[in-house]
């Protein structure tokens, strides 16, 4: 499966499908490459009732390579986390 690859400096959309149905909540955390955190559980947009956004802004001085995204979706005592990632290059 290939990875995404978008250009330092542009905005990223990271989106989800999450389960069970409207979730208490849905949160965001990016890291790079080099380990510093980018977003750190931000809330993520509702598109429907299972599908979430979140928009992240690089900035032209972000590191190059892989970003690591984690997702945590709450619903009373149920928790759960989805990652994937993203490539960003100058």
């Amino acid at each position: 499966m290939a990875i995404d690859s978008y250009i330092l400096g542009t905005i990223v959309k990271v989106q989800s499908v999450v389960s069970p149905e409207s979730p208490d909540a849905v949160v965001i955390t990016i890291v790079d490459s080099a380990g510093t955190t980018k977003v750190d559980e931000a809330a993520m947009t509702a598109d429907d009732t299972t599908t979430y956004h979140y928009l992240f802004q690089s900035a032209t001085t972000d590191v190059e390579g892989r970003f690591y995204v984690t997702i945590k979706c709450t619903k009373g005592e149920y928790t759960g986390i989805s990652r994937k990632s993203f490539e960003l290059r100058g």
